[in-house]
């Protein structure tokens, strides 16, 4: 499932180099994380999934479906270990509301607050979003509250791994420029 070129122990050692590297943020963002069979059947499954709406304009607004069977499908066992290899400590099974998949469209938007601070951790961002272009907005943003920001952009296919030390994530507004297309992904927090 996993690329192969990521598993070869010179790619594995410099992946852990570049995640440690970024002292405020650290976190690596790999594309063409798994091949393109496995991929395809996850983002057909996706396409069949109901997303409901999830609005609060004081906090949110977004669509999100039950995780169900795909996430299962992606945080298997060769995933959970090469996650801990990157980040260098052992991963419990998170509680199921910690697994999410959201669909982010025109007005779209998560805003930070301390209602919704959470604690420090380690993000998993697996993206499905195809031909996303960055002027569409919908960036998720961490943030440490002293002007240092981590943006991650969006790319089909690509897994980002950020840990959370001090710092807490939100998702920039979508305008209209994304004329109907939706940003669509898999956040796990651990």
């Amino acid at each position: 499932m996993i690329n192969k070129e990521y598993l070869r122990k010179e790619n594995l050692d410099r992946i852990k180099e570049i995640f440690r590297a970024n002292k405020t943020f650290p976190s690596v963002t790999l594309r063409d994380f798994i091949d393109e069979k496995a991929f395809l059947k996850m983002k057909n499954n996706l396409a069949r999934m109901k997303f409901k709406d999830n609005y609060n304009p004081l906090f949110f607004s977004y669509k999100r479906c039950e995780s169900g069977r795909i996430v299962k499908d992606f945080f298997n066992s060769e995933v959970i270990s090469f996650i801990e290899e990157i980040i260098g400590m052992r991963i419990k099974k998170p509680a199921p509301d910690k697994f999410m998949i959201f669909s982010f469209g025109w007005k779209d938007y998560t805003v930070l607050n301390d209602k919704t601070a959470e604690k420090d951790g380690v993000d998993l961002i697996f993206d499905f979003t195809d031909g996303w272009d960055e002027r569409f907005g919908g960036a998720v943003v961490y943030s440490n509250g002293k002007d240092d920001f981590l943006r991650i952009s969006s790319m089909e296919n690509t897994l980002s791994i950020v840990e959370r030390k001090n710092s807490q994530r939100f998702v920039q507004y979508v305008n209209h420029y994304a004329e109907g297309r939706s940003k669509l992904f898999i956040l796990i927090s651990l």
